[in-house]
């Protein structure tokens, strides 16, 4: 399975580490949690605010960050990794203030199938959606040609 960041996952990260190789995690998390961003919703079913986390949290490895955050989406069965997988990764670090604060990544992972369940503009459901748009539309063109 092909694991592509999505475009808001990927301005969280260049945001969260600013040409660094590691940043705190409060830093990590403010980036993640972008207006438009799922992870955003995450936190706030969550009770969590970016500026709640002691500032003294982990340190988060970019690199690290990223292979956890492939591994979450797979374990999720999703092909692409988003702003809540990555944030799903966060919670997940020993030590992790986001841990400390309730979202855990069990926690954080309950909430993620609740809105995923009722947002149709998620990532999958759409190209869902659109595979089968193009399905019906080429069934229509061969029945209007008397296939």
């Amino acid at each position: 399975m092909v694991h592509r960041l999505t475009d808001s996952a990927g301005a969280a990260l260049r945001d969260g580490f600013r040409r660094r190789v590691e940043a705190p995690e409060r830093d990590v998390v403010a980036a993640l949690a972008k207006p438009d961003a799922v992870a955003r919703r995450l936190l706030a079913a969550a009770g969590v605010a970016p500026g709640d986390l002691a500032a003294d949290g982990v340190s988060v490895g970019h690199r690290e960050l990223l292979a956890l955050g492939v591994e979450v989406a797979r374990q999720r069965g999703v092909g692409y990794v988003g702003t809540e997988h990555l944030l799903l990764a966060v919670a997940g670090l020993p030590g992790s203030a986001l841990a400390k604060c309730g979202a855990t990544p069990e926690v954080l992972g309950e909430w993620l199938s609740a809105i995923v369940g009722e947002s149709p503009a998620h990532p999958g459901t759409i190209r869902r959606l659109a595979g089968w748009c193009r399905r019906a539309c080429q069934w229509s063109r061969g029945r209007a040609r008397g296939e």
